[in-house]
Formats: C-alpha cells, structure tokens, sequence
C-alpha cells in the first residue's frame, strides 16, 4: 500500500460539507472539477506537486475535529483512516484527495470502527 502524503489531503470546510457529503455517489468517491473544487473550497484548485494529480470528494469519518486523516492507494483500491485519540461521536467529514489515478474502491475507517 502507497500512502498518501498529508499535503495532498484536505478535509472539506465545516460550512460545505453538508453539501459534499450530498454531492458524494453511493461509492464515496467523486473526481472533482475546477469548479467543484472552488464552491466546496472557496479558492481555486491548488497545484500539489505533479500535474498528474487529480482531486477526489471521498467519505470520511472522524470522532473529533482534530483528528487527522491518513489515506493509502493499494491498486485502485482507497483506503481513509481518521487517526485520532479520545472518544466522541462519529461524524462524516469529506476529505479531498489528491491522487494520480481514479480509485474503485473505498474503505473508510475510524479507530471504533477498527475494533
């Protein structure tokens, strides 16, 4: 599994992410445009590195705000984990990924949720 550098994952602004989380298809996964990127974000899409890079709208889940998310890419599978230490309730949080290729497959995980 490649993991994916923090730089390159943004959670999506409190004040959007009812929206995004609507935006999302069953799968959890959706590539976004310029456009989309800058209704959720309120700027314009950044460069990250390597032009090759395209944003993806994926599901998240934290137990607390300052949790932070860590993403693998194994194939065209994804795999988002919420690494946090305390306890509260289960929120969605959409993230943006930046990634070289589109994933299939999500996999979203908390630490309750790994148990």
């Amino acid at each position: 599994m490649n993991e994916i550098a923090p730089e390159r994952i943004a959670k999506v602004p409190e004040g959007h992410r009812v929206r995004a989380i609507a935006m999302l298809p069953e799968n959890g996964i959706l590539p976004l445009d310029e456009k989309s990127f800058s209704d959720l974000f309120g700027e314009n899409l950044p460069r990250v590195g390597d032009s090759v890079l395209k944003p993806y709208l994926v599901r998240g889940l934290q137990i607390n705000e300052g949790a932070q998310f860590e993403v693998w890419m194994h194939g065209a599978d994804l795999k988002v984990f919420s690494a946090t230490l305390g306890i509260g309730p289960i929120t969605r949080v959409p993230i943006v990924v930046f990634l070289p290729r589109p994933p299939t497959t999500l996999y979203v995980e908390s630490p309750v949720t790994a148990l």
